[in-house]
This record gives C-alpha cells, structure tokens and sequence, in this order.
C-alpha cells in the first residue's frame, strides 16, 4: 500500500476543513442568505477538489474504499447551518493489511467524523486558558492538554484537578509552597513559575464534549489559537510537555499545531529518536527545544513499568519506585531549584 499517498489523505482532510471553514465565513452578516444557485456553485467545488484524490484510492490493488458522500444540514445560512460534503471510509481487511496502515486509515476516518462534529455539535470553551498568557519574560513553557471537564476542583489552575504535578514538583523543588496544608496553593504556584522565568498553558481551547475525564476522551474542537503569538513575544526556548504518547497527547497536538503553522515543514520525529528526551528545532531562525517531562496521570505512570529508562533505574536504584524515577528524572530536565 501507498503509505504516502494515505498521509497525502489526512492533509487532504485539513484542506477539507478549510473548505467548510469558508461555508461558515458566508454565512456571516455579509451574506445573510444563500441562494440554491450559491450553495449548488460551493458543492460543486467541494466535490472537484476532492473526487481526483479519491479516484486514486480507490484504484489501490488489494484494496476496496467505499467513499460514501453525505450531504446535511439543508442550506439556510441564516439557520446557521453549512453546506457540506463529508468524506467517510469505510475498507475491508486483506491479508497485507498492516497495523501502521490500519492506524493511518482509522485517522483518516476519525478526522472526518471530526469535520462532522464541527458543523453540528457546540462547543465547550476552555475555563481559564485566556487567564494565564505566556508571560513575555518566560524562557521556557510546561505544556498541557485540557483540564478534565466538567472542572469541580476549588483551584481552577492548570493541573489543579487532582494536583498530581504539583506534588511532583513539591519534590523537585522542596523550598517552594504549592501546598498549604496538603491544598494546592495558587500563589504559591504562581510566584514559583515567576521565579524561574516560566509558562504554562494548554494546546487544547475548545472540545466538542462538555464531559470527559482523561485525555483519550476528549474530542478536540479547536487548538489553542494564542500560542503562536505567546511563543513569539516572549523569550521561550524550552517548551516541557507532560504527555508524548496517544492522538490527544500533548506531544501529537503539539505537532497537529505546528504542522498547520508552518505548513509542514518542520518534521518533529517520534520520541524514541530523541536524544535526552529532548528535541532541538528551528523556525523562522528561532531555536525550541522540545523536553518531555513523563507525565503524573495514573494511567500513564502504569504504562512506564515497562519503559527501558524505567527498568535500567530500578536496577541502579532497588529500593526505588515510579514516583521517585520521575521525581529524579524531573530534576533532570526541569531548572535547577534555587
């Protein structure tokens, strides 16, 4: 199989976005109605960008798509509803199916269902990331998805749901307040990141769903539309991210967004070719260093018992655990405590 031609087809699915972002920009006060001629004139064009490609894959020995066109939502811009044609695959198993093929052909489906999603679902607004803006004399930034939604912690903080980094952190950094009286100490947390010239924030704004609680459940609506800005009127280099495994983890949101900004043309590789957890890049003469912190969540400190830095600590450390390999790790990577 073509694997590059199915990479070809996620993009594909990008422009496909812009395509119904430009059906939501007509529907503003310039043109309060669309005619059947304008909304016949728009599926026309949508259905010539995208049926050539789709020709292609379904030309693919061994192989069968079904491209299955579904048209919805009427065409009354004042109803708020957009003309749309959304692409879904449906394919059938052959016996040189691969799992990293699989993988990709899922992606493709599930991006489309996304497009669906954000024609017809509302959307939930992250509840403090336009609080906190990147401060311009940061130097480095700790990157986080989303808080788990609906919030009900009293602290309505990045991390501040169960305080799990926090506590990580209270051990990095013993001298600092984050706790007072085993509560997150807001103030404390605060005057920590001034002290050392540090951001944080989060990659997700808006998701579809109104309830989830990890990372997995979370359905992306958009990605944070201020980070470019807070990035480049500060002084960051180092950008810390608190996940690097899974499609919503900080690290494949992180390079979703810099592949839209740049147009791909900064290639981010997988984390096992990190040299240090570490990644050095450039844009536009800017060097970033990306780091990955391991992240505090139960579920992933489950997955690290099998993690070859992991096993190679226990075996210099016996009497160590999961908690102090990422405590230690963190004093790695983190600045050194004043």
């Amino acid at each position: 199989m073509n694997k590059k031609l199915v990479k070809k087809a996620i993009k594909k699915l990008d422009e496909w976005e812009e395509m119904n972002a430009m059906g939501k920009r007509l529907r503003s006060k310039e043109v309060p109605v669309a005619s059947p001629e304008l909304t016949a004139q728009l599926e026309e064009k949508m259905i010539k960008k995208f049926s050539p490609f789709l020709g292609k894959i379904k030309d693919m020995s061994n192989y069968r798509f079904d491209i299955l066109f579904i048209a919805f939502a009427g065409y009354d811009f004042q109803r708020g509803l957009v003309p749309g044609m959304i692409p879904h695959i449906r394919y059938e198993h052959s016996k040189k199916f691969e799992k990293f093929e699989s993988r990709l052909l899922d992606e493709m489906s599930d991006r489309a269902d996304q497009i669906l999603l954000q024609n017809i679902s509302e959307k939930s607004e992250h509840p403090w990331l336009e609080q906190y803006p990147i401060p311009r004399n940061a130097k480095a930034i700790i990157l986080g998805t989303h808080p788990p939604m609906p919030y009900n912690a009293s602290v309505k903080f990045f991390y501040g749901n169960i305080g799990a980094f926090w506590r990580l952190l209270a051990e990095v950094y013993p001298n600092e307040t984050f706790f007072i009286n085993d509560e997150l100490n807001l103030q404390g947390i605060q005057d920590f990141l001034n002290r050392y010239e540090l951001g944080i924030t989060d990659m997700v704004s808006q998701t579809y769903n109104f309830k989830f609680s990890t990372d997995r459940q979370m359905d992306v609506a958009e990605l944070n539309p201020h980070l470019k800005e807070w990035l480049w009127e500060s002084e960051v280099r180092d950008i810390f991210i608190t996940s690097s495994s899974g499609s919503n983890g900080v690290l494949s949101l992180f390079k979703k967004w810099l592949n839209r900004e740049t147009n791909y043309s900064i290639k981010i590789p997988e984390v096992s070719a990190w040299k240090n957890n570490s990644f050095e890049f450039s844009w536009n003469g800017r060097k970033f260093r990306l780091i990955r912190l391991f992240s505090p969540s139960p579920t992933a400190k489950r997955g690290l018992v099998r993690n070859k830095s992991y096993l190679s600590y226990i075996e210099q450390n016996p009497t160590g655990n999961l908690n102090t390999f990422i405590v230690d790790s963190y004093r790695k990577l983190l600045p050194l405590a004043k």
